[in-house]
């Protein structure tokens, strides 16, 4: 098995575009850490999707995912067969499931984004597997 950490830059997230577009895609392998503009980018994690071996760890990891499939359509199929062989990983959903655990979750409604955001007191600096 291998773990790979990524995250996207998009441009920025503005009232119905839920999805803007790629800047860049970065990963981190445990060995090296890169940067690609989108396009290289997308056949990176085109890659990595189609590597059964391989376990994606991203922070808001369906943020990310739903920027990809929106980039090009067929990411979607591999998407949702990495979700199902248990191969994405989301630390921002493991830290809250922890800080939940240890009663530091906590959630206020903002008015402005009319969603409801959350907060927690400490932060886990690891990466951990849900």
């Amino acid at each position: 098995m291998k773990v790979v950490s990524w995250d996207v830059e998009t441009f920025k997230i503005m009232l119905g575009c839920i999805t803007p577009q790629l800047v860049c895609v970065t990963t981190y392998d445990g060995k090296e850490e890169k940067i690609y503009l989108s396009d290289v980018g997308l056949e990176v994690m085109r890659g990595y999707l189609e590597d059964e071996s391989v376990h994606l760890v991203a922070y808001n990891t369906v943020f990310d995912l739903a920027i990809l499939c929106a980039e090009d359509s067929s990411f979607i199929p591999l998407v949702f067969k990495a979700i199902e062989q248990g191969r994405i990983h989301c630390a921002m959903l493991r830290e809250q499931v922890i800080d939940n655990y240890h009663g530091r979750l906590k959630f206020w409604w903002n008015d402005e984004l009319e969603n409801c955001l959350w907060s927690q007191r400490n932060t886990i600096s690891q990466l951990f597997f849900l």
